[in-house]
C-alpha cells in the first residue's frame, strides 16, 4: 500500500470517502480540472447502481458527488477548454490505473463504459412523474494513466454536436472528460502538476502549496490501520480471483488440448483405415 498512487481507486475512493478531509480533495480536484470554484453538496464513493431489471448489468462508481457551480461556461468553440454546466450538476469519477483489459484479458472500450455510466445516472435521476427539465447536467470523468485517443493531450472534453454545423451544441446537459496522466499537451500548470502528483503521489511531484495538503493527507491514509487492513482483505480477495481465473483459463485450455488429442487420435485412425483400403484396393487391381 506504501506504493500506491491517486490513479489506483483504492486511494483515490480512501480520500473521496473521508469524513474529515474528503470534500477538500474532491472540491480541489473538481476546481482544477474545470477551473471554477465547485462548492460539493454531497460525495458517496464505491457506490452501486443498478437498472432496476436483475437480469440487466449493475455498475459500481467510484466517486459520485453532486455539486453546485459558481459560474457556467459556454464553450463557443470546439477547442476551447471550458464545459458548460448548470450550476447543479452530477460528477462521476473514475480512476483507470491499468490498461483497457479486463481480468478476463478481453479488451474493453472505455469510451463505451463512460456512455454506460453516464446512462445509469440519467435512468436514476428522475422518479415517476418528473419532467425531464428536472435532469441535472451529467459529467463523467475519467482519469487514465494512458492516452485513450493517442493524440498525447491531457485533457480532452466532449459534448454532442450537430456534424452539419459544428457550432451547434445539442445542449442536452451531458458531458464526459478525459484525463491522461502519461502527456503534457494542453492543459493549465496546476493541472499538469496535479496528474503528475495522481500517477505518481510522492512527496517530489508535491510541487505547491495545495499539493503538499493532499500530500499529507495521502501519507495518513496509507498510514492508517484501518486503510490498510480493508487494502490488504481486497488484495487477498482480488488474488483470490485472480487465481480462480487462471484455474478456470488453464481448465478450459486443457479441455481443448484433450480435444485435440482426440480429433488428433481420429485422424491418425482414418488415415489407417484408408490407407488399408488403397492397399486391398491396389491388391485387388493387380
Amino acid at each position: 500500500m506504501d506504493d500506491l498512487s491517486i490513479i489506483d481507486d483504492f486511494l483515490m475512493t480512501e480520500l473521496a470517502g473521508s469524513d474529515e478531509y474528503g470534500e477538500a480533495f474532491v472540491e480541489y480536484f473538481l476546481h482544477t480540472v474545470l477551473g471554477q470554484k465547485i462548492e460539493i453538496k454531497d460525495i458517496k464513493v464505491q457506490k452501486v447502481e443498478t437498472p432496476g431489471d436483475i437480469d440487466k448489468r449493475a455498475i459500481r462508481f467510484d466517486i459520485r458527488t453532486k455539486v453546485s457551480l459558481s459560474k457556467t461556461f459556454l464553450v463557443t468553440e470546439m477547442m476551447d477548454d471550458s464545459i458548460k454546466l448548470k450550476r447543479k450538476a452530477i460528477i462521476n469519477i473514475e480512476m483507470q490505473a491499468k490498461s483497457d483489459k479486463s481480468a478476463r484479458g478481453k479488451k474493453y472500450d472505455i469510451r463505451k463504459r463512460s456512455r454506460l455510466y453516464q446512462a445509469m445516472v440519467d435512468t436514476n435521476m428522475l422518479i415517476p412523474g418528473s419532467g425531464y427539465n428536472e435532469l441535472d447536467d451529467v459529467l463523467i470523468i475519467i482519469c487514465s494513466s494512458f492516452d485513450i485517443f493517442g493524440l498525447d493531450m491531457i485533457k480532452y472534453t466532449f459534448t454532442n454536436i450537430c456534424l452539419e454545423n459544428n457550432e451547434l451544441l445539442l445542449d442536452d446537459g451531458a458531458y464526459r472528460i478525459y484525463l491522461n496522466t502519461s502527456d503534457k499537451i494542453g492543459g493549465t500548470d496546476e493541472l499538469n502538476a496535479l496528474l503528475k502528483y495522481i500517477a505518481n503521489s510522492t512527496e517530489e511531484n508535491a510541487v505547491n502549496s495545495r499539493l503538499n495538503d493532499i500530500h499529507t493527507i495521502v501519507t495518513k491514509v496509507k498510514q492508517s490501520r484501518k486503510a490498510r487492513e480493508k487494502y490488504m482483505c481486497i488484495w487477498e480477495t482480488e488474488e483470490r480471483l485472480r487465481d480462480e481465473v487462471r484455474e478456470e483459463m488453464q481448465e478450459k485450455l486443457d479441455e481443448k488440448e484433450a480435444e485435440l488429442a482426440e480429433k488428433d487420435t481420429e485422424l491418425i485412425k482414418s488415415k489407417a483405415i484408408i490407407a488399408a483400403l488403397e492397399a486391398r484396393l491396389a491388391a485387388v487391381n493387380g
